[in-house]
């Protein structure tokens, strides 16, 4: 490629060789053309590197790493160091994007001058669109218009449409270096830390009422495998990243920060009521020394006496 890029996907990949191809399809065809595909294969033990090799030939466009194993966040923030488009956009490799995406996101933010966009998504299943997403389309819980990125992100909370997934922005890349935004390394749930802190620190920001993102459904995703230990230490980190930037922030900025701790907490508190009791416990335990303030009592007790509803 002779000129900058206007967008980078990253794309982190591990042990998907059965998706990938269609995944990296559905980016080498986005009308968009002026884009740079990053796709890095972190330490896969299947065969994704010659799955991506293969629909990779012949597109210079697209940059191939592959190395050792380090998890998602560290391989996104790969991606952005050596990512030269003006935004970038994070793709998971087992998920498809629609073909006009890219270029519509792309226009929006140079129109408007953004510093990211976001839309929506939906699930699929095979060829069928899949219910468990269906909240993902916040075309009727979004009644207004806003400029700055906290006024979006308290309007979302307060209609339950606030999702976390860095698969629903496209995002300027000089917006996150600026700001020093990257992935916490080797945790589960990163977006929840890294979402945020771009709604926080984001000054101009737009909503494309669109499901560009369509999110498969697979029985050995994170998103459908059973919620376990490692699930809830996730959560807990993130919890604790998320005050700790807080106390950094002003007073607007912290309340806003404070709050959304609320918004996932209480939720990653009602899925631990099926873990074993021990593990229970130690959940309680470290609720009460860290987030006394944020936990409501009522799922404290469902927490202890392992009363699940879902």
């Amino acid at each position: 490629m002779n000129s900058t890029p206007k967008v980078s996907v990253i794309i982190p990949v591990y042990n998907t060789e059965d998706y990938i191809a269609e995944t990296m399809l559905s980016i080498m065809n986005q009308s968009l053309k002026e884009i740079e595909i990053i796709v890095i294969n972190d330490g896969s033990t299947d065969n994704s590197l010659e799955v991506i090799k293969n629909t990779g030939r012949g597109d210079t466009r697209i940059k191939i790493i592959s190395r050792p194993n380090k998890g998602l966040s560290l391989t996104r923030n790969e991606g952005v160091d050596v990512a030269t488009g003006k935004y970038v956009y994070f793709m998971d490799s087992d998920d498809i994007l629609e073909a006009i995406t890219l270029e519509e996101c792309y226009q929006a933010c140079e129109t408007e001058n953004l510093d990211f966009v976001f839309f929506d998504a939906v699930a699929f299943k095979g060829k069928e669109v899949h219910e468990i997403m269906n909240h993902y389309d916040r075309t009727q819980k979004i009644k207004k218009e806003f400029v700055n990125g906290k006024e979006w992100m308290d309007h979302l909370m307060d209609e339950h449409a606030f999702h976390s997934s860095a698969c629903l922005f496209v995002i300027n890349r000089a917006f996150l270096k600026k700001h020093n935004i990257e992935f916490y390394p080797k945790i589960i749930h990163e977006d929840n830390l890294f979402t945020p802190l771009l709604y926080v620190k984001a000054e101009k920001v737009k909503y494309l009422q669109k499901p560009f993102f369509k999110r498969r459904v697979r029985e050995d995703s994170i998103m459908t495998s059973a919620f376990k230990r490692k699930n809830m230490d996730g959560y807990i980190t993130v919890a604790i990243e998320v005050l700790n930037e807080a106390a950094k922030e002003n007073k607007e900025n912290g309340d806003l920060l404070r709050k959304y701790v609320q918004t996932f907490y209480n939720p990653a508190l009602d899925k631990a009521t099926a873990l074993p009791f021990g593990e229970r416990l130690y959940v309680f335990k470290k609720s009460i020394k860290e987030f006394k303030a944020y936990v409501k009592p009522k799922m404290m007790v469902k927490l202890l006496l392992g009363i699940n509803n879902n």
